[in-house]
């Protein structure tokens, strides 16, 4: 799969055009060939250059057509990000690991000093905000969680629907975390386990589908 995504600089008016016709194309930094479009009425995702930094796509990764990637982002392989999600480092950069997914509605954002890593096989739930802070390999960030400035969260960890880990807090691998204090409820058990490769695998296997039938991705 290969992107054909726009580049946009921040200013005035509708940020899906740059004063220019709307058939003059324009391109997105990639690791790769840069690939062309003409303008944001096709379909295609927000792809937005800040100050400069663009974001850079692996060409396997999944990007759907709502999405708005800003910034120094940087997207590995087999990524999938999903409808109205949101990545944004105009402050510091975020960074997606391999194999990682982040669904529909997620918010990652940085701060000036805390960046946002993603590691690997990362499943970030629905509605999730996860905002300057470090998040391990094969971590289930749970639906409507928040992970705020500072946080790290260890490997194999999950965090239940609605949990809120605050700032600096380092939760150790192995955990399953829950609530408004990111109380440790247990420690994550093989079937725990195998629960957060799966997700990571169904969201590979769902980008695989929506990329063949999806504008802004081209096989």
């Amino acid at each position: 799969m290969r992107y054909r995504t726009a580049t946009v600089r921040h200013g005035c008016g509708n940020p899906g055009r740059t004063g220019r016709g709307p058939a003059e194309a324009q391109t997105v930094r990639t690791e790769g060939t840069p690939v062309e479009r003409a303008d944001r009425a096709d379909g295609r995702p927000y792809v937005l250059e800040v100050a400069g930094r663009a974001p850079t796509l692996d060409p396997t990764a999944f990007v759907a057509p709502t999405a708005v990637l800003a910034g120094a982002v940087r997207l590995a392989a087999a990524v999938s990000v999903w409808h109205h999600a949101v990545l944004r480092a105009d402050l510091d950069t975020v960074d997606v690991g391999e194999g990682s997914n982040i669904q529909d509605g997620a918010v990652l954002h940085a701060d000036p000093g805390f960046p946002v890593r993603i590691g690997e096989r990362v499943t970030i739930g629905h509605n999730a905000t996860v905002h300057g802070c470090h998040v391990e390999d094969d971590v289930l960030v749970g639906m409507g969680a928040i992970v705020l400035d500072g946080a790290r969260i260890g490997p194999w960890c999950i965090l239940a629907a609605g949990t809120v880990v605050p700032q600096h807090r380092h939760i150790p691998a192995r955990s399953v975390v829950a609530g408004p204090a990111a109380t440790i409820v247990r420690s994550a058990t093989d079937e725990d386990l195998d629960a957060i490769t799966t997700a990571a695998q169904v969201y590979r296997g769902l980008a695989d589908l929506h990329g063949g039938n999806v504008a802004g991705v081209a096989r």
